[in-house]
C-alpha cells in the first residue's frame, strides 16, 4: 500500500478468529495519523461488523456510518482483508 506506514493492530487479541474493539491505527504521509476502533471483525469471512444503539430504526443506513464502515476496511488493510460491511442496529426500549 504506497504512501501509508503500517504502526498498529500487530498484536490483535484473536477470540475464536474474532477481533474486538481492537484500536488500529495509520500514518498518512504527512504526518496526519488517522485511528478507528471497529466493534468486531470476522478475519476468516472478511466481515466487519459495526454496533449502532438507537431509539428508532433509521429506513436505511446514515452516511456517516458508511463513511465510518469504510476507514476501518481501510485501517485494517492489508493485514486484514474486509469485504463484507454490517451495520447491527440495537434498539434502546424504555
Amino acid at each position: 500500500m504506497t504512501g501509508h506506514r503500517w504502526i498498529g493492530c500487530e498484536r490483535w487479541p484473536v477470540l475464536r478468529h474474532r477481533l474486538v474493539e481492537q484500536r488500529c491505527f495509520k500514518t498518512l504521509p504527512n504526518g496526519l495519523l488517522i485511528s478507528g476502533q471497529p466493534d468486531l471483525v470476522y478475519p476468516e469471512q472478511a466481515l466487519l461488523l459495526d454496533y449502532k444503539t438507537t431509539r428508532y430504526l433509521p429506513k436505511e443506513p446514515y452516511a456517516t456510518h458508511a463513511l465510518q464502515l469504510n476507514a476501518y476496511r481501510w485501517l485494517l488493510w492489508p493485514r486484514c482483508r474486509v469485504l463484507n460491511l454490517e451495520l447491527v442496529w440495537q434498539m434502546i426500549v424504555a
